[in-house]
C-alpha cells in the first residue's frame, strides 16, 4: 500500500511539472515554455511537440490507471500488459525528448526524465511483490 501511495504522488507530482517552465527558447530574449505552452506553440519544433504531448498522456494514462489500482484489482490484472507497454513507450518517448530538445529543457525537464523513470521502476517493484 506504502509502494502504490508513493507511486500515485511520483504521478501527481510528475503531472504538476508540466504546469512550470521546463523549456527555454534563447533568441535575443529568452522565453520560457511550461509543459503546455510548449505544446500548442506553432512556432517550435513539431517533433518536441509530439513528443512532449505523448509523454504527457502516457503520464496521465499511468495515473489513471493507478487510481483504478486502489479500487479494482481484478480491472488492473486485465489492463496490466497494455499499461506496461503504455509506461515503457512514455519512458522512451522521454528519452527521445530529451534527445530532441535537450538543449532547450530546464531543470524541470530532466526532473520529468527522472520521474517518469523512477515511476516505471516502482511499477517494476510492485509487480515482482505482487507474483
Amino acid at each position: 500500500m506504502k509502494l502504490n501511495a508513493l507511486r500515485i504522488s511520483i504521478q501527481i507530482f510528475l503531472i504538476t511539472l508540466f504546469f512550470f517552465p521546463m523549456m527555454h527558447q534563447k533568441d535575443e530574449v529568452t522565453i520560457m515554455f511550461n509543459g503546455f505552452e510548449a505544446i500548442v506553440k506553432g512556432d517550435y519544433m513539431i517533433i518536441g511537440n509530439i513528443v512532449i504531448t505523448l509523454v504527457m498522456l502516457g503520464s496521465l494514462f499511468h495515473l489513471i490507471v493507478l487510481s483504478f489500482e486502489l479500487f479494482s484489482k481484478k480491472l488492473s490484472e486485465k489492463y496490466k500488459t497494455v499499461t506496461n507497454i503504455v509506461v515503457n513507450l512514455t519512458v522512451i518517448l522521454s528519452f527521445v525528448m530529451v534527445t530532441f530538445l535537450g538543449t532547450f529543457l530546464e531543470l524541470i525537464g530532466y526532473i520529468i526524465l527522472v520521474l517518469l523513470i523512477v515511476s516505471t521502476y516502482l511499477r517494476y517493484l510492485s509487480q515482482k511483490i505482487q507474483e
